[in-house]
């Protein structure tokens, strides 16, 4: 019987959700998110900028090995949240709710992951060996290069108050 896991993270950024939103829909900032030992690349996607339907083709490296995956985005209502589906990767079921609330004059990013892991027993054995540390580093890089893009020190919120956008 398959057993279904949760993940969950959150990260507060000093952008409003509806100039944070957008920056989620591009494609190619899941590359500029994720952290360089990963490699993200996009392979392809049908919608640019990313909405309901888009399907979006991926590689990446997960503990040095390379990997695929194939979502889509099954849900989408901005800038309050969005939701991919694994369509095709190493997961027996994957479902991830991207949820942007407005909190004290910026946006609480909450993460929910709804999982299952391949192979059974071994599977779940592997939950809380390898699957959830590696979520648990993923996300934990992301938010740092969220922390870069995003300081949360002001200097990204003055920047687009000036019109200047952030540098990276």
């Amino acid at each position: 019987m398959a057993h279904r896991f949760r993940f969950t993270d959150d990260q507060w950024l000093p952008v409003r959700p509806e100039e944070l939103f957008p920056f989620f829909m591009q494609p190619t900032n899941l590359s500029r998110i994720m952290g360089r030992a990963m490699q993200v690349t996009v392979l392809h996607t049908t919608h640019d900028p990313l909405e309901a339907g888009a399907l979006i083709r991926y590689r990446f490296r997960q503990n040095g090995l390379p990997l695929r995956w194939t979502s889509r985005i099954v849900e989408c209502v901005p800038p309050l949240y969005f939701v991919d589906e694994q369509v095709e990767g190493p997961f027996a079921y994957w479902r991830h709710t991207h949820r942007l609330e407005a909190e004290n004059g910026g946006t609480r990013v909450i993460d929910d992951l709804e999982l299952e892991v391949p192979l059974g027993w071994l599977g779940r054995l592997a939950w809380p060996l390898i699957v959830r540390p590696n979520l648990r580093r993923t996300f934990n890089q992301r938010k740092q290069a969220m922390e870069a893009l995003f300081p949360t020190d002001g200097a990204f919120s003055a920047a687009r108050l000036a019109g200047v956008a952030p540098t990276t």
